[in-house]
């Protein structure tokens, strides 16, 4: 069942309830018909991460990054008497953000994703490649030594798209790091399964801000580069060109579509949002 049908579906219950409401004032269904069929909505698996800010994570991950999960704000809230009697209420008076997790799929190579967060973590206090407690990493950091976060942190972007190509959320991540790389379980069972590795990034906070397509730069250089020497006509077939690979063959195509995008023209920092 198709996202119209399952409208139409709901719409037929509204059309019920609405029926008693007075049109003047009730809610307008040929509007709500007329935005869904003019708009479209927004599908969870068109978009893409920019790591352009990063000097530890390259930017061709960004066609490796299987799963996201934007992570959810809660308010922290503390119990009060208004008047010092009388009911308890419950007052904000900070937000708490959580830890963001993506999912990455590792390529066949030395400088992998796994290479990559281990080295990230590493550099952050260094556990890797030393002899004794005296001993300088290449950082020229001792064993365990922590460095400060100025050094490692980066602001990440995470672009959504709509199927259109003519509106973009862009949440962006500020001063991030990559604090843990899950465990990746090997068997020899798994014949036709490709490696992936888990990431949980710590960052302050976040914004979302709502872009133009046809002004906002951003990480749309890249892409509309790879439209054109590939031949595919929008953002859509993109990125159903370049996600979640299901067979070697898959692999081979993300690898080679990787290799063309970072010969492409650069990719422009963040445009300002449009208001």
């Amino acid at each position: 069942m198709s996202i119209l049908d399952s409208l139409n579906n709901g719409l037929g219950t509204v059309r019920q309830f609405i029926r008693a409401v007075d049109p003047q004032t009730g809610f307008n269904i040929n509007e709500f018909k007329s935005r869904v069929l003019n708009q479209g909505v927004l599908k969870t698996n068109l978009y893409l991460v920019n790591f352009q800010q990063s000097r530890q994570f390259q930017n061709g991950l960004m066609f490796f990054t299987e799963a996201v999960n934007i992570p959810a704000i809660d308010l922290n809230t503390q119990q009060i008497r208004r008047y010092g009697y009388g009911p308890v209420e419950n007052v904000a008076f900070r937000p708490v953000f959580t830890p963001m997790s993506m999912t990455f799929i590792a390529e066949a190579s030395q400088q992998n994703i796994l290479a990559t967060v281990l080295n990230s973590v590493s550099s952050i206090s260094s556990f890797m490649n030393y002899n004794n407690m005296s001993t300088v990493d290449s950082n020229g950091s001792f064993p365990y030594e922590v460095d400060y976060k100025s050094n490692y942190e980066f602001n990440l972007d995470v672009y959504v798209y709509n199927e259109q190509q003519d509106d973009i959320l862009t949440y962006t991540f500020r001063n991030c790091y990559a604090k843990q790389i899950g465990g990746i379980s090997l068997g020899w069972g798994n014949n036709d399964q490709y490696m992936k590795a888990d990431v949980v990034f710590e960052y302050t906070d976040y914004s979302i801000n709502a872009f133009n397509a046809n002004q906002a730069g951003g990480i749309l250089g890249a892409v509309n580069s790879l439209q054109q020497i590939l031949g595919i006509a929008n953002t859509v077939e993109t990125f159903n060109a370049i996600k979640r690979p299901q067979s070697v063959n898959d692999m081979i195509n993300q690898a080679n579509a990787r290799s063309i995008v970072q010969t492409a023209t650069p990719i422009v920092q963040t445009a300002k949002p449009v208001f």
